[in-house]
């Protein structure tokens, strides 16, 4: 086995860059070979090429990340990667995103741009088309994963399809990942591979090496996979949980589920979560009422080597995800040429739907906002925590700033709007959602200089978990900013509408890394 330093080197050299101090010092800490390890780099620095150089110098490796937006980014850069190292890089996710030429041969419905983009890559991650909403679109009747799952004797449609060996995107996608060096997937489909199955994932997706990149964020998703789901109605589920899992069945059960009002189950998930420390999934049918309970993730990885990284990278993270690792700190980029301005004269947040006019001013006050950074020149970034938040700027913003917007959500081509932002002359705005754009979004130099905050989340509920809250909560921010710094050289600025209010521990947060705050 290599050295991940000497690999990170060999790596950033085919692509005629220089390692940073921080991404060598982050290399030797997963060389010193302990079982798990857990490393905070603050934005900018490179972690998707440590990941990579990580996985080549253990002969072999799975890089988790949160989304299918960051597994398309990592996609984008595969090419330098082979090329760099001469090792082969691929790409999977659940099949229900790839296009399936027996259920749909003809794409029926698409626009020939996207019919376009999904025979080229075949799939409909960054096509902008859900195919869970796509009507032609019938991958989940023709297959249920759940059989692979369940028994590698009893097979799947897609096990027996014609199209397995005659150009199948799924299939090929799959074949390619069983013999690469590097694999890059979802969170969600490496829980499945943890559980044993299907086949496939068992012979892609196992190797020597598993990096969580974005590591704080895969916490829920592998917990969620990997955990279990009971129905409030089954009397035998409370037997041997948690007694703060029975607070659950208490409150919901005094009436009978379709009686509980809203406030008694919100309680319970909150009391659950200040309890568990962690977030639950909590869904209302009319049927039934389902917990998904998040897995004691410590199991799953006692016996694989595991290196966990993000900028936002606590030890209540590493310790909900199982791993018996101290977070490492490594020296971040220098931001001192880069500024961050607190607007604090903006209209409070309200929520929408409960006070239509309140929202209504502040996302008047955000266009504005946008609208004035955008004409100062430099191509712009506006963040949101909801896609209501944006697109109620989005209709407030002057026409001259409207008809420059690329949305960035998982509603559009989110691949086509990168390539058309980056290979445009003129000026554009992105507008995205904190979860796709907030983090891992690279655009560096002059692609991006003016990244507007459109607010920082409100305080926690006074029942909620307010430990965790303001972690999370810390976190999203400190990533968003990081979006305008992500080179030695670059710089950017960086608005944050409405203030930090009382939370002194975000300002600190980001004075602690070197922003310069005014």
């Amino acid at each position: 086995m290599t050295s991940v330093r000497s690999t990170l080197v060999a790596l950033l050299a085919g692509q005629g860059r220089t390692a940073r101090q921080g991404q060598l010092d982050a290399a030797d800490h997963i060389d010193a070979g302990a079982l798990h390890t857990a490393g905070q780099a603050p934005t900018g620095v490179g972690k998707s090429a440590l990941a990579v150089a990580t996985c080549v110098a253990a002969g072999g490796g799975v890089i988790a990340v949160n989304s299918n937006g960051l597994v398309a980014q990592y996609a984008a850069e595969a090419p330098e990667w082979e090329a760099a190292l001469g090792v082969e890089v691929a790409v999977v996710v659940g099949k229900s995103h790839y296009w399936c030429p027996k259920a749909s041969p003809s794409l029926a419905g698409l626009t020939a741009d996207q019919k376009a983009y999904v025979h080229e890559h075949g799939t409909f991650i960054g096509s902008g088309i859900d195919p869970r909403t796509y009507k032609g679109h019938s991958v989940a009747s023709l297959s249920n994963e759940a059989d692979e799952e369940e028994s590698d004797q009893k097979k799947s449609p897609c096990d027996t399809c014609a199209h397995k060996s005659a150009g199948c995107p799924l299939w090929i996608a799959r074949n390619t990942a069983r013999s690469a060096t590097v694999v890059v997937t979802n969170a969600s489909l490496l829980g499945v591979s943890i559980l044993g199955g299907p086949k496939w994932a068992e012979e892609a997706l196992v190797k020597p090496v598993i990096v969580l990149d974005e590591a704080d964020s895969c916490q829920e998703p592998l917990a969620a996979i990997l955990g279990a789901q009971i129905t409030l109605r089954d009397e035998r589920a409370a037997a041997g949980l948690p007694e703060a899992l029975n607070v659950v069945f208490e409150i919901a059960g005094q009436e009978g589920h379709k009686m509980v009002s809203k406030a008694r189950r919100f309680l319970a998930i909150r009391k659950l979560a200040a309890a568990e420390g962690r977030r639950v999934q909590f869904n209302l049918s009319d049927d039934k009422v389902v917990l998904t309970i998040p897995a004691d993730l410590a199991a799953a990885f006692a016996t694989k080597r595991v290196v966990a990284l993000s900028a936002t990278l606590s030890q209540r993270n590493v310790d909900h995800l199982g791993l018996d690792a101290t977070v490492a700190a490594f020296q971040g980029l220098d931001v001192s040429a880069s500024t961050v301005t607190v607007d604090a004269d903006a209209p409070a947040w309200s929520w929408g739907k409960a006070n239509p006019e309140a929202h209504g001013k502040w996302a008047a006050h955000v266009a504005a906002t946008i609208a004035a950074e955008f004409d100062k020149g430099g191509r712009t970034l506006g963040l949101f925590v909801s896609k209501d938040d944006l697109f109620a700027v989005l209709k407030a913003l002057p026409a001259h700033v409207r008809s420059a917007v690329l949305e960035y959500h998982a509603g559009v081509d989110r691949t086509a709007t990168l390539a058309r932002y980056t290979a445009a002359p003129e000026r554009h705005v992105i507008l995205g959602c904190n979860a796709g754009a907030g983090r891992g979004l690279n655009l560096p130099g002059d692609l991006l200089r003016r990244v507007i905050v459109s607010r920082v989340p409100q305080n926690a509920p006074k029942a909620a978990n307010v430990k965790v809250w303001t972690e999370d909560s810390r976190a999203a921010v400190t990533q968003s900013v990081g979006r305008a710094h992500r080179s030695a050289d670059d710089y950017g600025h960086v608005t944050i509408v409405g203030g930090f209010g009382a939370r002194d521990d975000v300002r600190d947060a980001l004075v602690d890394l070197g922003w310069v705050i005014s």
